[in-house]
């Protein structure tokens, strides 16, 4: 049975103690001794331990007493023993107060025997009290490795996991939220342990307890708990993304492939963009829903944890399943004022970090918005690649960034040198190389791209959008154009289109 204070002051000569104040805790529980000889002793004290103290620490500031119980209190110590009549003869009354309002037990020892009197009557009550709990500890631990060669879905597996515990557990996403997995979503109050499996990081794993004891001495179950998790939730991903790329490749009969989803515990968002990401030289010809052949999986894994790294996409909650040869990627965009174009940023900034660490170009496309289940998958996945196979990438890399209508894709077919000189004759002098140049172009790419609002160019710039339209009137100016013209806007949108892509195409 566990060692409580109570029975700590029953053992001689601890037995020959007074509690001066904090009786209502006596029954908090011990689960080991330990001498304050320092100052800063709440940094380093660890919960459920019972303190024995000479006060030669805190002699010269006793003012500060009421804080260091309350803080040993908060800490979870099982009481503070103090030897009166060398270095203090009797505690502060602000001192008894303070652990008498935070129900801390706090003890006078008696001067004839020593700290190491106490300590070695109380060290074999605790070896006797702790067999029952490492037993216990135990077969928590077997039953939880047991669950490894369990092939139950993800939300009873969870539930026989967390029944393993001596306390209720839930899961905290990588991007702070609660994962509800046994209708238990996590309060953040108690103690967590990282969920990773090698360099995945999945979240962090709770332990739903206030419990002193149970914080401390369950410490290594709820490591393993976060490790069997995390090694769980590995599983998962891959066996999920093996059957998400089966069904993209070969679809398969709908209900079975919605039963295999459910099993896996995933839920598909309500609306979402998909991205297809894939390391190689060039984009595949082959049929359509076939991944490109010039790929390599180790390049896909530094793509998929920066993918899962960055802080903007992860509070878009994406979920990425990996192949061989590629990677898909699902971004929630429910909740947001979604245009795609900002997603597109956030993938090309990846892109610029992992190309020189893969020395491979990195590419990637970017659906327009789809709503609808996961049966929907497939075909938003064809009509992507699709779009992969015939839009020209932006210069310097970038992301091919499909909406659902774009006016310059009817003109695709246009001979190469018709597009150039449309391109030539409309955006004239812009197309300089000079910074200026360069500047107001940029500028009208992103005034284009933001639907012709100034606010919104101003705002994705950073400038002010008095800046903006300044540049704007420049860019009128020198095209001899009316930018508040619709048909001037789709001018210059298919100009752009033009340009940049026969850009790609001359090696630019």
């Amino acid at each position: 049975m566990p060692l409580t204070v109570a029975e700590a002051l029953g053992v001689y000569p601890f037995s020959q103690s007074r509690v001066i104040a904090g009786g209502q805790g006596i029954d908090r529980r011990v689960t080991a001794v330990n001498v304050m000889d320092a100052p800063d002793i709440i940094d380093w004290v660890k919960p459920g331990e019972l303190l024995l103290t000479t006060a030669y620490a805190i002699r010269d500031r006793l003012d500060q007493g009421p804080e260091i119980i309350a803080g040993l209190a908060a800490k979870g110590c099982a009481g503070l023993a103090i030897k009166l009549g060398r270095f203090l003869d009797a505690v502060p009354a602000a001192m008894a107060a303070s652990a008498e309002q935070s129900g801390f037990p706090l003890i006078a020892l008696p001067f004839q025997h020593t700290l190491a009197d106490q300590m070695n009557a109380l060290f074999p009550l605790l070896l006797d009290s702790r067999p029952s709990d490492w037993v216990e500890w135990m077969r928590r631990s077997q039953v939880m490795t047991t669950l490894m060669h369990e092939d139950l879905p993800l939300t009873e597996w969870f539930v026989q996991l967390s029944r393993a515990l001596p306390c209720p557990i839930s899961m905290e996403s990588s991007a702070g939220e609660s994962v509800v997995l046994d209708g238990y979503a996590a309060s953040r109050q108690g103690d967590r342990f990282p969920v990773r499996f090698h360099d995945h990081e999945f979240g962090w794993l709770h332990a739903e307890t206030e419990d002193d004891a149970i914080r401390s001495d369950g410490v290594p179950l709820f490591q393993q708990a976060a490790a069997l998790l995390g090694w769980r939730l590995n599983l998962e991903v891959a066996e999920l993304s093996e059957l998400i790329w089966e069904q993209m490749r070969h679809p398969q009969e709908t209900v079975r492939f919605a039963r295999e989803l459910e099993h896996h515990g995933w839920r598909m968002p309500g609306r979402y963009r998909l991205a297809v990401s894939w390391i190689g030289e060039e984009r595949d010809s082959r049929a359509i829903g076939a991944p490109p052949a010039i790929s390599d999986r180790p390049g896909l894994s530094v793509l998929e944890r920066s993918l899962r790294s960055h802080p903007r996409l992860r509070m878009l909650r994406g979920s990425h399943f990996r192949s061989d040869l590629a990677l898909l990627s699902l971004f929630d965009v429910g909740q947001t004022a979604d245009s795609g174009r900002e997603i597109a940023e956030f993938l090309g900034d990846v892109q610029r970090q992992v190309q020189p660490i893969v020395d491979r170009p990195v590419a990637m496309v970017l659906s327009d918005s789809q709503t609808g289940d996961a049966l929907s998958l497939p075909e938003a996945f064809r009509e992507t690649w699709a779009y992969a196979q015939s839009y020209p990438y932006p210069p310097n890399g970038g992301v091919a960034f499909r909406r659902p209508w774009d006016l310059a894709d009817l003109f695709s077919g246009m001979p190469v040198t018709s597009q150039v000189a449309l391109a030539h004759q409309t955006l004239g002098p812009l197309l300089n190389s000079d910074p200026y140049s360069q500047e107001l172009y940029g500028t009208l790419r992103t005034f284009l791209e933001s639907d012709g609002q100034p606010a919104v160019t101003a705002k994705r710039l950073y400038v002010h959008r008095n800046t903006v339209t300044y540049r704007l009137d420049k860019i009128a100016e020198i095209l001899h154009c009316d930018l508040r013209r619709l048909d001037t806007l789709l001018l210059l949108r298919m100009a752009l289109h033009f340009w940049e892509g026969n850009q790609v195409r001359a090696g630019a």
